[in-house]
């Protein structure tokens, strides 16, 4: 078995003409003669809770209402036994509380106004404690608000598909870039001209986005199979190769349609996904055929769009795509460097991998010109572990913040201008399980949380420097937030040893959620976890 595995359930018949509702929490399916001892046997009452909140996000002074759902017959006396446990290691219980029943909703505890992650378990229990239901988890995070800065000026994006629930996500955890690419496909060759010059433009979730203070990344990318010389049918049938008579004409067409449709509220576009791929150089695609989709891209978009800022390369490290694709691109056809960086490893120390990146790609194109900014448009954990039970594998949640803390700040160190995390999303089959940031109810992950915290503090302020205070011990410092009067540094151990770093006098020690940390002779240890200092 997969680590996760997708479970369809097809119900209704030619009775059911006038619909079904079905629901459905859970299921537990073994491969074996006899259940384990582990399977849980129908019980008398059925339980569901919810929480209306766009990631279950709750932020710094806000109060949250838990919806409960039953099904079967609730006893006199019956009550919902609840437990709250913190996402901390050896993950401590919180809270322990009773809510009579029947109910219709009740508020989560605020545990005095701490940030952090906790999840909530509970189960229906009778007046002599006999448990009638199978328990039930909801996981939420409770954040400081996120920076209001203009969007084009943030560091922090995601794929998200563009729907008013996901949107909210976004802005609740500080998102302000979202990239077009298979969560919302939108602008791709073969789904914007559905027929030859026939155009279809999807502009209700565009527009929403933009009100909602997005900056969108659009793709140029693809191509339909009538610009193909044969079916390359690449992932999901839209990756064909354009190298039919006519096709680079066909190419400008559907650029100067799209860019300048678009114009405005799309103003930042990426060419090509990954064409160092099987869906573009494994399928006969070239790199001089790139060069040409690159150099016909930018000279099309910028007229159609004078304000028009164009992304290109899309290199992945040392996979000899980029050392074969320069001499056709070169540095006068797109505005910013694109490439993806997808590395499980903690990020940190002088030779942090960011650094080594952009070495590796400034250096390739200052052979051909002046290089151009940095920009990661496709990246993260190649598993990210979840808080439900059961686990089904990818990184440890107690990772996670360390992780994505540190991939940001050596990444906005190195100078890249922005990076979309892949992916916040969970419906349907819209890229890969492993990478989702979110759960199966749209919780945020601790990645996401984590990330949350550093854009609220940082978002816009520009690129930190590094200084080594303690040997095996990294101190990432902004510049001056002048908004808000104050310096923000970030702090961790990249040897792996806990080690004591002296605390600068009028400086606030705040724990990687965003919570005030107590110190002692004003010294605080630094761990592979990062903490941030705040002057």
């Amino acid at each position: 078995f997969l680590p996760s595995t997708l479970l369809h359930v097809r119900c209704g018949s030619e009775h059911t003409k006038d619909g079904l509702t079905l629901w459905l929490d859970g299921a537990m399916v073994e491969e074996k003669a006899e259940a384990s001892p582990e399977y849980a046997a129908a019980q008398p009452v059925e339980l569901s809770l919810q929480l209306p909140r766009s990631g279950h996000v709750v932020h710094d002074g806000e109060k949250a209402n838990v919806r409960v759902l039953t099904a079967g017959t609730l006893p006199q006396g019956a009550r919902l036994r609840c437990t709250a446990t913190r996402l901390w290691a050896g993950n401590p219980v919180e809270s322990v509380w009773n809510v009579k029943l029947p109910a219709t909703h009740f508020a989560l505890p605020d545990f005095k106004g701490r940030r952090g992650m906790w999840k909530l378990s509970a189960e229906v229990v009778d007046a002599a404690n006999k448990v009638l239901s199978p328990p039930y988890e909801v996981i939420w995070a409770r954040l400081t608000r996120p920076r209001e800065i203009y969007p084009t000026k943030s560091f922090f994006g995601a794929h998200i598909q563009l729907s008013p629930d996901y949107i909210a996500m976004a802005r609740a955890i500080g998102v302000r870039r979202v990239r077009l690419h298979d969560t919302s496909m939108i602008a791709k060759w073969p789904i914007a001209e559905v027929e030859p010059g026939i155009f279809r433009y999807y502009d209700e979730g565009v527009t929403h986005a933009k009100k909602s203070g997005l900056a969108i990344l659009g793709m140029l990318d693809g191509a339909p199979r009538w610009v193909s010389t044969k079916s390359r049918e690449g992932y999901w049938g839209i990756w064909h190769i354009p190298d039919a008579p006519g096709a680079l004409e066909k190419w400008d067409t559907y650029v100067r349609n799209v860019t300048t449709h678009y114009r405005g509220r799309i103003d930042e576009w990426e060419v090509w996904n990954e064409p160092w791929g099987n869906w573009f150089d494994g399928a006969g695609g070239t790199p001089e055929l790139y060069g040409q989709l690159m150099q016909r891209a930018y000279r099309v978009a910028k007229k159609a769009n004078p304000k028009a800022f164009i992304i290109g390369v899309d290199a992945y490290p040392k996979n000899g795509w980029t050392p074969r694709v320069m001499p056709f691109v070169q540095p006068l056809f797109y505005d910013g460097f694109s490439y993806h960086e997808y590395n499980d490893a903690i990020f940190g120390g002088p030779e942090a991998i960011p650094v080594l990146r952009k070495k590796e790609f400034y250096d390739w194109q200052a052979k051909y010109g002046t290089p151009r900014p940095l920009w990661n448009t496709e990246g993260g954990l190649f598993g990210v572990g979840s808080w439900y039970t059961p686990a089904a594998g990818g990184m440890d949640v107690l990772l996670q913040p360390s992780y994505i803390v540190r991939y940001d700040v050596t990444h906005m160190a190195a100078g890249v201008r922005a990076f979309w995390l892949y992916a916040v999303h969970t419906d349907g089959a819209m890229g890969e399980i492993e990478t989702r940031t979110t759960e199966h109810d749209r919780a945020v992950k601790p990645i996401l949380a984590a990330r949350a915290v550093l854009a609220s503090l940082v978002d816009g302020v520009g690129a930190p420097t590094r200084s080594e205070p303690v040997k095996g011990v990294d101190l990432y410092t902004y510049p001056r937030d002048a908004k808000n009067k104050r310096t923000i540094s970030v702090l961790w151990s990249y040897d792996g040893a806990n080690h004591a770093v002296k605390v600068p006098r009028g400086t606030t020690v705040l724990d990687v959620w965003g919570n005030p940390m107590s110190l002692r002779a004003s010294t605080v240890t630094a761990t592979p976890e990062p903490k941030y200092f705040v002057r």
